[in-house]
């Protein structure tokens, strides 16, 4: 229960953010900002190193002469910055390279480049040392809250063994907090089930609708269809009416001609009947043209 109980101090605790990176020395010129401890690294690696005294007293600085002169003492200046108390094998390095470009020659045509690329070489250095005063707060931060919940664990441990009312509230509150903890656990749970089945009906709603569309396709392209067909349907009855209309008036002429060649052939006087002469006159008309 205390081992829960910490867990949910842990949890609910507010943890301050790891510090964000600084900006390299030339952004912070050209931004017209200013890192805290900048300065002193910038010290450190051109101040320090181009006298050749380091962090701490070197074998350079045991000479007795006391002599200020960079030539003529007979110290190494790599031993002075290498064997300073707190620092970094990876500073010992960064720093040799820097002091084996500050005392190379830069005599001649290549005193330019020589400087430009010192000067290069020394703001990496310091972003470099930067960055591991950053990592270095971090850690100790990380450490110093690691240090805060056993405190925390230690004193809760001491006051539950009083066994007095504050122990016995103690109690109640991780009593409390564990069932807190267990009905949010809970709430999580059916909330990824609500949001697992809202998914699910999401995905059957596409599904549905699509199926939807392509139901609707198919009966748009029916129709479509049905009525390419009925049109055609309509065109062949059409003609095949005309086609009938047109035989039905060629037999109808051919009967009227019979009739008037059967008139003509029985050589009855056809114009003195009213009724024949009707006849007669009625078939000169032309079914054809009418």
């Amino acid at each position: 229960m205390l081992f829960s109980f910490c867990a949910c101090t842990y949890r609910t605790r507010p943890l301050r953010a790891a510090p964000p990176r600084r900006y390299s020395t030339q952004a912070r010129g050209a931004r017209g900002g200013r890192a805290v401890g900048s300065r002193a690294f910038r010290k450190f690696c051109h101040g320090g190193v181009e006298r050749g005294v380091g962090l701490g007293p070197g074998p350079g600085s045991a000479s007795g002469s006391g002599s200020g002169s960079d030539s003529g003492s007979g110290s190494d200046p790599r031993a002075g910055a290498d064997s300073g108390p707190g620092v970094l094998p990876g500073q010992r390095r960064r720093l040799r390279r820097l002091e084996g470009l500050r005392s190379g020659p830069h005599e001649g045509p290549n005193e330019g480049e020589a400087h430009r690329a010192e000067h290069g070489y020394s703001c990496r250095a310091t972003e470099d040392l930067e960055r591991d005063l950053e990592d270095a707060a971090v850690s100790l931060h990380n450490r110093t809250l690691a240090l805060q919940r056993a405190q925390i664990v230690d004193a809760l441990r001491n006051k539950l063994d009083q066994d007095d009312e504050d122990s016995r509230l103690i109690l109640k509150t991780v009593e409390d907090i564990n069932l807190l903890s267990w009905m949010i656990i809970d709430y999580q749970q059916q909330v990824h089930q609500k949001e697992k089945q809202l998914t699910d009906i999401k995905m059957e709603r596409l599904l549905q609708k699509k199926y939807g569309g392509d139901k609707l396709q198919q009966n748009h392209t029916m129709e479509k269809r049905q009525k390419e067909k009925q049109a055609y349907v309509n065109v062949c009855e059409a003609d095949k009416m005309l086609h009938k209309i047109e035989r039905g008036r060629r037999i109808t002429t051919i009967i009227q001609h019979v009739f008037q060649n059967i008139i003509i052939a029985s050589r009855i006087n056809w114009a003195e009947d009213e009724y024949l002469k009707a006849i007669v006159l009625h078939l000169e008309k032309n079914v054809v043209s009418q």
